[in-house]
């Protein structure tokens, strides 16, 4: 009978354990949108402005009889500056959030001074938005491409890439998803405030402790297959790859996964 109450309590114990992980998971995760809610939106808003510029100076370089190549070169020229600035203070944001969340739970400081964060924030802006133009660069050859084979116009090829430009700022809701520009904000946020937690974690690691890493997806029926591989994995030692080849979320963009990060005690061996 004693043996029997044992086990009962034992049971209970871990029931009451795996409600206070998944507690603890929501909380995380609750605390992760707010941290984010006003540096994304800032980025999204700036992003589109961007877009915007950059379809006005495309449709006034068009006018003024530059070809659609030069004419693209002039808008995305127009719109790196203020791309630029708006990705830079929205990573530096996003990162120290994400770095002071799980610095709070062990009782321990971050800041962008962290050597770890200066290397990942410095030339980050400029490689975003290098990245960004490149994929624009691609969408307008497709229309191009496209028009060529159609037999458009060349002032319906040029309308056409207008018009995309002020798609990439308004979008066309889908999903989580509005728009181009809400795209570049929930990936680049979300990536700098899981490398915020990554750098913590690595420097706990660094500081003798034995650190793990689970992958969280939001477990609806949208979360990808690789993301439900790198979940079903459970945790893994920190300085693993998740089955992916990924380190950490967000696997590609607009990815809604988190990292969990947990010290490794005896009890939990």
């Amino acid at each position: 009978m004693a043996l029997g109450a044992r086990s009962w309590k034992s049971e209970a114990g871990r029931h009451l354990l795996a409600l206070l992980d998944r507690f603890l998971e929501a909380a995380g995760r609750a605390g992760k949108r707010r941290a984010l809610q006003k540096v994304g939106e800032r980025l999204e808003d700036e992003a589109g402005k961007a877009f915007r510029e950059q379809g006005t100076t495309f449709e006034g370089a068009v006018a003024d009889g530059a070809d659609v190549a030069a004419a693209t070169e002039a808008a995305l020229s127009a719109g790196t500056p203020r791309m630029s600035r708006a990705v830079q203070v929205a990573v530096e944001g996003a990162l120290e959030a994400g770095g002071q969340a799980l610095a709070a739970e062990y009782g321990i400081s971050f800041s962008l001074k962290n050597p770890r964060a200066v290397e990942y924030v410095r030339g980050y802006g400029a490689q975003l938005v290098t990245k960004v133009n490149d994929t624009t660069r691609a969408e307008i050859r497709d229309i191009v491409k496209r028009g060529t084979e159609e037999g458009w116009s060349y002032d319906q090829i040029a309308e056409e890439i207008t018009d995309r430009f002020a798609e990439f700022a308004e979008g066309k809701p889908q999903l989580h998803i509005d728009s181009r520009a809400h795209l570049v904000a929930v990936t680049e946020t979300g990536n700098a405030y899981e490398e915020g937690n990554r750098i913590v974690a690595q420097e706990m690691a660094a500081a003798g402790l034995t650190m793990e890493k689970k992958w969280l997806t939001v477990g609806d029926d949208r979360v990808s297959e690789g993301c439900r591989t790198n979940e079903a994995a459970g945790w893994i030692p920190l300085d693993e790859q998740f089955p992916s080849g990924h380190e950490r979320p967000l696997r590609f963009p607009g990815c809604r996964c988190d990292c969990l990060y947990r010290r490794v005690r005896s009890e939990a061996k």
